[in-house]
């Protein structure tokens, strides 16, 4: 038996990655079965894993703690029915947008938030169209192997669907979300639906929302950092267009433009199919897609920390912890001890966002930098000494003015 030319093979593995999501067939693989093409010079740690009915979830989610979860059935109905096939049928949207690259970046960013302050390039275009033609976007990539990719997000709500995806919508596992969802989160928001070509990536970024992350087809790999690392991540201005989004290129990482990447260290949650990633708000995360075939999933935001008032129902779950409680205390989690984890970290990023919005509608987005050196760098500057040396400059200061009053 002769072997098949070796352009027939070439086609044969062009192919798989996309008749791999138009199939019905479950995916069998597993996490170890995976590739991904990244390759990053800082540490991560393997996040967390829980079944969906432990207790600690609800705690975990309480207190802003990323895990995996299995067996939720979340998002069930999708990860059953859901794949390419279905998705020309039920995506019946007229102008969605399609995301095209000529790498495998994708750098989210708002043309809203241009208002002519910031040099910067768009970093991928899109077209509008049916969702047909982002089939034919992947095969025209897939065959050229230019580098170029496409990647498709669309909410839910606007992208008209069929009635199979309606009915696989209610019935999704809201029971489950309505159950382990904190007091203190707002309502959702939005569910949004990403569909992306093989080795996507979604760069570093940060969301105000909380998200419940479910994986259909495919798997992912998410690196997620916490809101202490913010300076190390170097988030373009607030009023850029890529607000929220980190200014480094994971894959090349200029140290010297950004040495605080030097310290920055993380998470890695690798998904598949049926799992659900919570990812806190103001987490980092940094979400790849796998190398060897398409991916689906599903976001479900829902608000972030509500006001002050629901302190008291935060309380009464806390409360509620304790008296169920059969045994030692099951938080803190192994991976992360502090219960009441980064809260200050969050807040001196709303503070730091308040603070660049003000300078920047009082002076403009091109002086918020300058001004904020010039006014406050030096004037702070002997706050970095150590606190001996801050007592005895004090010190000198009052013998100086003693003098002074004797003379």
């Amino acid at each position: 038996c002769e072997a098949p030319p070796a352009t027939s093979v070439k086609h044969e593995e062009d192919e798989k990655s996309k008749n791999d999501l138009f199939s019905s067939q479950p995916d069998t693989r597993t996490a170890s079965d995976v590739h991904f093409m990244g390759k990053y010079p800082f540490p991560v740690k393997p996040l967390e894993t829980i079944q969906a009915n432990n207790p600690k979830l609800k705690t975990m989610l309480r207190d802003g703690i990323p895990v995996i979860i299995k067996n939720s059935g979340l998002a069930e109905s999708a990860r059953q029915n859901w794949n390419l096939g279905s998705a020309v049928e039920n995506i019946q949207g007229k102008n969605l947008s399609i995301m095209i690259s000529r790498t495998r970046q994708f750098l989210y960013f708002n043309e809203a938030l241009d208002h002519g302050e910031y040099e910067w390039n768009r970093p991928y275009q899109t077209k509008v169209g049916v969702f047909p033609d982002f089939i034919d976007l992947v095969e025209q990539f897939t065959a050229a192997k230019n580098g170029s990719h496409t990647y498709f997000h669309c909410p839910l709500k606007v992208m008209n669907q069929g009635p199979n995806m309606k009915a696989d919508v209610t019935r999704f596992n809201w029971d489950w979300a309505e159950s382990v969802k904190p007091a203190h989160w707002g309502d959702l928001e939005t569910n949004l639906l990403l569909i992306g070509m093989s080795n996507v990536v979604t760069p570093a970024h940060y969301d105000a929302l909380h998200n419940l992350f479910a994986q259909l087809r495919g798997f992912k790999r998410i690196l997620l950092f916490d809101p202490s690392h913010f300076k190390n991540l170097y988030p373009h201005p607030t009023g850029h267009p890529s607000d929220r989004q980190t200014q480094v290129d994971f894959d090349q990482p200029n140290f010297a433009a950004f040495p605080n990447l030097r310290q920055l260290s993380g998470y890695q949650a690798v998904v598949g199919p049926g799992d659900v990633l919570y990812i806190p708000s103001y987490w980092f995360h940094y979400v790849e897609s796998e190398a060897e075939q398409m991916t689906m999933s599903l976001n479900f935001w829902f608000g972030g920390n509500e006001p002050a008032e629901d302190d008291e129902e935060m309380a009464d779950e806390k409360s509620e912890d304790s008296k169920n409680k059969t045994g030692p205390n099951p938080m803190p989690s192994e991976s992360f001890p502090n219960t009441t984890f980064h809260l200050q970290d969050i807040a001196d990023i709303e503070l730091s966002i308040q603070l660049e919005n003000f300078i920047s509608d009082e002076r403009g987005g091109r002086k918020v930098g300058s001004f904020i050196h010039e006014y406050f760098d030096k004037r702070f500057a002997y706050l970095k000494q150590k606190p001996e040396n801050v007592t005895a400059t004090a010190e000198a200061r009052t013998k100086n003015r003693d003098e002074k009053e004797d003379q």
